[in-house]
């Protein structure tokens, strides 16, 4: 089967993010408020069907920029983390009394610390993609899978496994469409095939593309420790990003 064309596993991971969506929704409006629903709806529901109902048009968009992929990648890339923070401001921010400078300051906040940690998500799909040959579907996936990873979402498959196994197709969701540069940029079939590529099985690529990402994502760790023990203010609240 065709890399591209849509398999069973992709019909039931579609299923499952409709599943989870609606459960959080029907949670929050007759069991418990929980603001982080908002956040999915708009940009799962929102921009990752705009971005699939408009990706010819993105991709041709993408391509006519005037410079180097590396630096279109980076710029596409940083450019959708700064888009996505601020929904994400906006989803927690509901937990607090409604201030329009609040929330300008949440933005920044969120957009800041986000830079920073997905520096090493960032970087490291711009250099394995530029070596390495992926399909949109390991793109996506494997952005997925690192999001379980960085979100700390593994951590509560046996404290909480209900919850676990009902975020996880939503975390997936949303690493996959802020990897949707690198799918639009690197895998699409029109593209000049990149000779130089090397073509990996996914048994040895999958663990190469998690181990390097986590490896470049060391440093940015260690930088947001600093901050959080130095500079607090200069990211959202603790308890905004589970700390």
């Amino acid at each position: 089967m065709k890399s591209r064309s849509i398999t069973s596993f992709d019909l039931i991971f579609g299923l499952s993010v409709f599943v989870s969506l609606f459960f959080w929704i029907f949670y929050s409006l007759f069991l418990e408020p929980v603001t982080f629903i908002v956040y999915f709806v708009i940009w799962i529901a929102g921009f990752g069907i705009l971005f699939y109902i408009k990706r010819a048009k993105l991709i041709t968009f993408f391509r006519q920029i005037n410079l180097p992929t590396w630096i279109k990648l980076l710029c596409l890339l940083y450019g959708i983390i700064l888009l996505e923070e601020v929904f994400a401001a906006f989803s927690n921010h509901l937990l607090e009394p409604f201030s329009f400078p609040t929330l300008m300051l949440r933005i920044l906040q969120f957009q800041f610390f986000n830079i920073i940690a997905f520096t090493g998500f960032i970087v490291g799909w711009v250099i394995l993609s530029h070596r390495l040959t992926y399909t949109p579907r390991e793109v996506f996936y494997l952005s997925g899978l690192w999001g379980i990873w960085s979100e700390n979402l593994w951590k509560s498959l046996f404290s909480d496994p209900v919850a676990f196994f009902l975020m996880v197709p939503l975390i997936v969701a949303t690493y996959g469409i802020i990897a949707y540069p690198i799918i639009a940029l690197k895998t699409h079939p029109q593209l000049d095939l990149d000779d130089h590529r090397i073509k990996l099985t996914r048994w040895i690529k999958i663990p190469l593309t998690i181990g390097i990402q986590f490896l470049l994502s060391l440093p940015f760790v260690f930088i947001i420790q600093w901050i959080f023990a130095n500079v607090p203010n200069l990211f959202p609240p603790g308890h905004f990003l589970g700390h």
